[in-house]
């Protein structure tokens, strides 16, 4: 799908041809000038002349590919420049999975492509995920709000920051700006988005090693169990607020995610005969999925989730999932063993529908748990 997608981006450039324009464009104004006059309506002084311009066509729209870079990176090329702190995707979260894919691919090309730019193959980057948008999700339109391309493009974020870490590359850091709810797409919790990212630069490229913390909470494994998905961390975990953990979904061979209930794993007794658990370690379960196989975590643009590096460290555990689905594929079989992409309007609903399904089920046998136990 990338290919093809800077292919048609290739082709719409090589197709435009400004002189042809140019013609349709002094056509349409001879037109809307006749019309006017047969109407009786005067000319405004502005709209007298006919265009006489030739314009750059798709290589000017700032979402071509290389257009960006061209204009903003590509002239401070060669300079010293210690590094670079990267928060975007809004336009990236428009064309569903196409898109998705494109960012995957691309996000670290450009990482790359910067540091060659500036002739520092180590130069540090860091990356703000995309923040929040629209409503928060609730349990009661947890499914609904799973639905979003935006989420995607925060775990493709993560997911570039894991692979150059995992690579060995310590120059690359992350941090999680999703918890930060506010309706609009920019943070406008700025200053402890600036302070978490100060930390990871504090950290790696100032000495700071030692005293400052930056790294979020990081996934070792997960194995399948008996109704349960078993999640190892790299350090111990909790909800700030010392409430209910939120924020992981659990589904099966269907694909239909629900809302996980989540519980840390026992470790045995101590001498008192109580039992100890393993912050570490998380049991994820849910009635509505009796033999899980993937999790998700923090999947709404606005999500409900809540998991940090316990110590109040502020140190959210990163939007991302276990499975590779398509999110026109999720649940399965409600379009069809063929996904015509992009999605259709009428496509879309479809999906929509489904998702809001799943949350009335879910609601429903719940109350029906209240009715029983009360």
């Amino acid at each position: 799908p990338t290919k093809a997608k800077l292919a048609s981006f290739d082709e719409a450039a090589a197709a435009w041809n400004p002189q042809t324009d140019l013609e349709k464009r002094i056509a349409s104004h001879r037109q809307w000038v006749e019309r006017q006059v047969k109407e009786g309506n005067p000319i405004p002084v502005d709209k007298k002349q006919e265009p006489g311009d030739l314009q750059p066509g798709p290589i000017g729209n700032h979402n071509f590919p290389g257009h960006c870079y061209a204009g903003m990176i590509a002239p401070l090329s060669g300079l010293s420049v210690k590094g670079a702190i990267f928060h975007q995707g809004y336009n990236n979260a428009f064309e569903g999975s196409v898109g998705v894919e494109m960012y995957r691919d691309i996000f670290p090309e450009m990482i790359r492509a910067w540091r060659v730019a500036f002739n520092n193959p180590e130069m540090p980057f860091g990356i703000l995920s995309l923040c929040t948008d629209g409503y928060p999700q609730t349990r009661d339109d947890y499914c609904e709000k799973m639905f979003n391309a935006g989420i995607e493009i925060r775990a493709a974020q993560y997911q570039t920051f894991l692979d150059f870490h995992n690579a060995g590359d310590r120059n690359v850091g992350f941090v999680s700006t999703y918890d930060l709810r506010r309706r609009w797409y920019h943070p406008q919790l700025k200053i402890p988005a600036g302070e978490r990212i100060a930390r990871w630069a504090l950290a790696t490229q100032y000495g700071f090693d030692s005293q400052v913390q930056w790294k979020p909470p990081m996934l070792v494994s997960m194995e399948k169990g008996d109704g349960t998905l078993l999640l190892k961390l790299d350090t111990d975990v909790s909800d700030p607020q010392d409430g209910v953990i939120e924020g992981f979904a659990i589904a099966g061979e269907d694909r239909k995610f629900h809302p996980a209930n989540v519980a840390y794993a026992e470790k045995g007794k101590d001498n008192r005969g109580r039992i100890q658990y393993d912050y570490k370690q998380l049991i994820l379960t849910s009635p509505m999925v009796p033999t899980p196989t993937q999790f998700r975590y923090a999947w709404g643009r606005n999500p409900l989730a809540n998991l940090q590096a316990t110590g109040n460290k502020d140190l959210p555990f990163a939007t991302q999932r276990s499975d590779d689905w398509m999110m026109e594929e999720v649940p399965l079989g409600v379009l069809g063993e063929e996904v015509s992409l992009p999605l259709s309007g009428g496509d879309r609903n479809k999906i929509i529908q489904a998702l809001r399904r799943q949350d009335t089920a879910r609601r429903l046998k719940e109350a029906e748990k209240v009715i029983q136990t009360n």
